[in-house]
């Protein structure tokens, strides 16, 4: 089984540890702030133009913004009532069996000639 990849690592950190979304948070507005950092540092010693600082300044703020937006889960549709309800709890029931069994197994080949 190959080894998932850092991130994937990180992301699946983010949303199963209990203060993942406060570890998440801090991790892009700290990445968002050392940008804008060296931006501005790299600005003021002249090592970095104009034009390149402001575009990293944007990144910054776009790091830390993009920290801050609300990550909600999505809650499931509720079951109708009656009929209609019993046959769509079935219908998720095979859904999730069909899901943890891997799907429908491949037919038989196709022969021709």
């Amino acid at each position: 089984m190959p080894r998932e990849s850092v991130f994937t690592r990180l992301v699946h950190h983010f949303h199963e540890h209990p203060q993942g979304r406060l570890h998440e948070i801090l991790f892009w507005a700290g990445l968002g702030v050392v940008v804008g950092a060296g931006a501005y540092i790299g600005w003021r010693t002249g090592a970095v133009n104009d034009g390149i600082a402001l575009i990293l300044a944007v990144v910054a703020v776009c790091l830390v913004g993009f920290a801050l937006l609300p990550q909600r889960k999505v809650k499931p549709r509720p079951i109708p009532p009656g009929k209609r309800g019993a046959i769509a709890q079935q219908v998720r029931a095979s859904k999730a069996e069909k899901k943890n069994k891997g799907g429908v197994p491949p037919g038989p080949p196709i022969r021709r000639g």
